[in-house]
């Protein structure tokens, strides 16, 4: 009820027509944030009550800071992105922080998170299709820095722990761009060349 308040006060800012492109994707990004929001609380709070609060953070923020620039699938349901969630942000780092961890396995493993990013960084969907080639190429460009950057501080970062969540927190994000995920999920790659050919 609130969400749908507060697309309507949005929408009528934006001067959106019901129905149109620019209306569709107002609400995905509401819908977007609400999700993300209330999903961010459940992951903070729960990983607070376990005490691996900082663990979270550190593999929240390296996910993020790959997956802004990579882009990638989203769960199909509010739910099945809460359960991915909690196993990611939660169950994923305090497995981390109760095994000894060999800095040389992370090092080794943070080399192929510029070259999946290569590969097939951003990638779109149904809902989100990356229609322009600039904002593509620019995309993809920024999310082979990002991936450096994060090879930089893995390298930098003297704890085995930190370095292996940063690994992990990219791993995630890029998971979500790979083909056998798109696959696997059922969706198609590429959505934009629907737009293109239609022109």
């Amino acid at each position: 009820m609130v969400k749908q308040r507060y697309y309507d006060y949005v929408n009528s800012k934006f001067d959106a027509e019901p129905g149109s492109i620019k209306a569709i994707r107002l609400k995905y990004g509401i819908e977007m944030f609400y999700l993300s929001f209330s999903k961010l609380i459940a992951v903070l709070v729960i990983s607070f009550l376990l005490g691996i609060f900082l663990e979270t953070i550190i593999t929240l923020a390296s996910y993020n800071f790959i997956r802004q620039k990579s882009q990638g699938l989203h769960a199909k349901s509010s739910l099945k992105c809460l359960i991915s969630s909690m196993t990611f942000f939660v169950i994923l780092p305090w497995m981390v922080v109760h095994v000894d961890i060999y800095p040389y396995i992370s090092i080794a493993a943070a080399w192929a998170i510029p070259v999946i990013a290569y590969l097939y960084a951003p990638s779109d969907t149904h809902k989100k299709p990356i229609v322009q080639k600039k904002v593509r190429e620019k995309l993809k460009k920024d999310a082979i820095i990002r991936s450096f950057i994060v090879v930089g501080l893995i390298l930098i970062v003297p704890d085995p722990t930190v370095k292996f969540l940063l690994v992990m927190g990219a791993f995630i994000a890029l998971l979500y761009i790979l083909p056998i995920t798109y696959k696997i999920m059922k969706e198609e790659r590429n959505n934009y060349e629907k737009f293109e050919r239609n022109t």
